[in-house]
């Protein structure tokens, strides 16, 4: 066996075993889920953008809102106003391809079993 495929099943391991000790809080999933649908309506005729959403592996209570592209203008300040109000982690940086990224991170997905 290789050192990749130990590591991945490793990784595979923790992961699940990491999962059975949390529990889903609804109130949180459902506001990461409602502020993806918001922001993909927004931007739904920008066909410039990439927009999507990242749950973390080894951190499942933590999830990313992505938006990317060549450009992001923000039209609605309420929206915008209100992820940043919410979300964990705000960050806006360039990539090498040209593109520019925005995420907002949104954590407490999660809690441990009682």
């Amino acid at each position: 066996m290789s050192d990749d495929e130990l590591f991945s099943k490793l990784y595979e391991a923790i992961k699940r075993s990491e999962e059975a000790k949390t529990v889903d809080v609804p109130m949180r999933v459902k506001f990461v889920q409602e502020a993806y649908n918001a922001i993909k309506n927004e931007f739904k005729d920008d066909k410039n953008l990439e927009i999507e959403v990242e749950r973390r592996g080894l951190t499942p209570s933590i999830a990313n809102i992505i938006i990317e592209g060549k450009d992001i203008e923000i039209k609605n300040m309420k929206l915008f106003n209100l992820l940043l109000k919410f979300c964990y982690t705000w960050e806006v940086y360039p990539k090498t391809n040209g593109n520019v990224r925005m995420v907002f991170s949104f954590n407490g997905l999660k809690k441990r079993r009682v």
